[in-house]
């Protein structure tokens, strides 16, 4: 099926693949992608001097990254374009300024995020490995360089970090299992104090999405006529402002919450509740803050029913004799009847589910008509949703911002079947002939247990889906915060092993010989490629003398298996000479482990934010290469482990490097820089402690 596709998207857009077709399309014209296999050797038999070797394997690594980086961009590319959309990902505001930019004094513009969940806008974060270049010269603003990672941790590395963990909210309980699963903990349920009077309404399902909004105009001008207070959800800023206009074409007074009106969101929240206002927003409205209701807003809303009906009934031409009023329960029915018995003009009497029929006391309307009209009734803060969210917590959410602490509400949902999620089961739906309705304006919709069902199922299964990414996420995380972990661990015992001189010279002599069984391997082992004895201790020789200022020449004709024992002691020897020097540097006082310490600090903090740089590529190649995630996820951590692996050989070796070629002409105490974050640490002398 896809032998004619160039690349793959993937359920629910979260990631984009090139099929082998799209890949042999790009290698072609851009001169092919580095595998992430391939390695630049710098050592061989090759009669050229090492220096001149080491610039030519510079060379070839930065070709190299060239590859990686094309390869990347590529990725990024393809999910710029494809996955991500204006006002549903990002905005694209004017005023948002990088501090660069303003550092520089150039206004410029950016992209800044929106969050999925909340739809407000996130400008403190930035999307990863280049994606954010790609969306920036996608909108045409100024692109700014990838910003370097310093420092890496996902959310759960983070939350696992503490030694107790709990937390409150209303939507746990569906996220149960994952919470027990990725976090050890339970759930409880804590009943409410107050009994919920929130009517929740079954799902109504649209054939189009212009007739779903068409409803949604006339639900809300209904619920505005009684002065019942009205939240309608979107999905996307996009959504929200073209819901804002079709109100406004209807004279319908209302406010737009969004990620581009977030400024006012205070204030838009504060009147959300308020008689007779009309909201429009994405998924942030009320969260972290609960809407409020005005006091005395049902009694408000009792009496403008009230009179809503007796200007129908009195009304020149009217057709309704009588008023048949729906309540969605008998408090509701209590409510109301109270108010019309209090205006002493109603004649109310009690029908079947809690409804009222109404007629004007003295008369069945106007000239002994015996019409009836239909008005439904409810109390509190009326929710429409016009999207169902792909996770149930956020729509569960969305509905708990109406009958909170035991108040009255209602929530409504007006889905159409071309709405993303619901168009994955659009054919079944229209199968389901006993649940075909229409409305008052001869628009066809679905409605029924069935339809709910179905509804939940396709949410069911996209939070299915969600779960899998999210685990797939964490799968790569995971391992890079492990490595994160047992860095940190490592970084600490160096920085506490201040006061154990002996420890670090200990540490140094271990190094010595790591670093002397490699490099001997390197040139005289069994792996390489042989050829003839004396090229290759002379590569051996020069490498030596070059980057640990250690003469092995001695060494020439030694047994093979006693070299790596030798080299390591000429190079506790070198360190034992820069040890003496130093020590008379500051008249015997032993500030050699002292050096020693703050070297191997500053080379782990040099070559951190590389290695993290290498985990981000790896994981931006698995995503690209491979359609299979698992085995992409296998060899990502194979990956990484050897990635771990050679980080920390590349830190003895710089490490022993620099020790051993450390200048000490002059006579005064060295001055070893040490990053902004050592050099706090190692005036704590001890770790932060961890949080509770």
């Amino acid at each position: 099926m896809t032998d004619g596709l160039y690349y793959a998207i993937h359920p629910g857009n979260r990631f984009v693949t090139l099929t082998e077709r799209g890949r042999e399309f790009l290698e072609r014209r851009l001169d092919g992608f580095h595998d992430g296999e391939a390695a630049v050797g710098l050592n061989g038999n090759g009669r050229r001097p090492l220096w001149e070797r080491r610039k030519r394997a510079d060379t070839s690594a930065r070709r190299v990254a060239r590859q990686y980086a094309l390869e990347n961009q590529a990725s990024q590319s393809l999910s710029a374009h494809l996955l991500l959309k204006r006002d549903v990902d990002y905005l694209v505001d004017s005023g948002a300024v990088d501090s660069a930019v303003v550092d520089s004094g150039v206004d410029e513009g950016g992209i800044v995020l929106i969050d999925p969940h909340t739809g407000r806008p996130k400008p403190d974060s930035i999307y990863q490995h280049g994606l954010q270049s790609a969306v920036e010269a996608r909108e045409g603003v100024p692109v700014h360089p990838e910003r370097e990672t310093l420092a890496q941790i996902s959310v759960s590395g983070y939350v696992s970090r503490y030694r107790q963990i709990s937390g409150i909210t209303g939507t746990a309980a569906s996220a149960a299992g994952e919470l027990r699963r990725k976090y050890g903990l339970e759930v409880a349920v804590v009943p409410p104090v107050s009994p919920a009077k929130r009517f929740d309404g079954p799902p109504a399902v649209y054939l189009t999405r212009d007739d779903k909004l068409a409803a949604v105009v006339v639900e809300i001008a209904a619920r505005h006529r009684t002065g019942q207070p009205v939240l309608a959800s979107t999905l996307t800023v996009e959504q929200s402002e073209e819901l804002g206009c079709l109100l406004e074409e209807r004279g319908i007074p209302h406010q737009v919450l969004n990620a581009v009106t977030t400024g006012a969101e205070a204030r838009i929240v504060r009147d959300a509740g308020a008689f007779g206002s009309v909201t429009v927003s994405t998924h942030m409205a009320g969260r972290g803050t609960d809407i409020l209701v005005e006091p005395g807003l049902n009694a408000r809303i009792a009496r403008q029913c009230a009179a809503e009906i007796r200007r129908l009934l009195t009304e020149v031409g009217s057709d309704a004799g009588t008023f048949d009023v729906t309540c969605l329960s008998p408090d509701h029915a209590a409510v109301l009847r109270a108010e019309l018995d209090r205006a002493d003009v109603f004649d109310t009497m009690p029908v079947a589910g809690d409804g009222l029929n109404v007629s004007l006391r003295g008369g069945s309307g106007s000239g002994g008509r015996t019409g009836r009209g239909r008005l439904d009734f409810a109390l509190g803060l009326c929710v429409i949703g016009t999207e169902i969210h792909d996770s149930g917590r956020i729509t569960l959410q969305l509905n708990g911002r109406s009958g909170r602490q035991g108040q009255f509400g209602l929530t409504q949902t007006f889905l159409s079947l071309e709405d993303r999620l619901i168009n994955l089961d659009a054919d079944a739906i229209l199968k389901l002939s006993a649940c075909r309705r229409s409305d008052d304006d001869g628009r066809t919709y679905y409605a029924g247990p069935e339809v709910a069902r179905r509804i939940e199922r396709l949410q069911a299964a996209a939070e299915h889906e969600a779960e899998a990414q999210r685990g797939l996420i964490q799968d790569y995380a995971a391992e890079l915060d492990r490595q994160t972990q047992l860095y940190y661990q490592r970084r600490q015992q160096m920085i506490d092993s201040a006061s154990e001189p002996g420890s670090i010279t200990a540490m140094c002599r271990e190094v010595a010989e790591q670093v002397a069984s490699r490099l001997a391997a390197a040139y005289l082992g069994p792996e390489t490629d042989g050829g003839d004895y004396a090229p290759r201790f002379e590569a051996l020789a020069e490498e030596a003398r070059l980057d640990y200022a250690v003469d092995c020449s001695p060494l020439y004709g030694l047994d093979l298996s006693l070299v790596p024992r030798e080299l390591a002691q000429l190079m506790t020897e070198r360190m034992e000479q820069q040890a003496s020097l130093l020590n008379q540097s500051k008249d015997g006082a032993a500030v050699f482990p002292e050096v020693a310490r703050l070297l191997y600090l500053q080379v782990c903090g040099d070559l951190w934010p590389g290695h993290i740089a290498i985990l981000r590529d790896s994981v931006a190649s698995q995503l690209l290469s491979s359609l299979n995630h698992k085995s992409a996820v296998a060899a990502y951590i194979r990956r990484s482990d050897e990635a771990w692996r050679g980080y920390w050989e590349r830190v003895e070796g710089e490490f022993l490097s620099r020790l051993a070629t450390f200048p000490l002409s002059a006579p005064e105490a060295p001055q070893v820089a040490v990053s902004a974050e050592t050099d706090l640490l190692l005036a704590q002398e001890a770790a932060p402690p961890q949080g509770q």
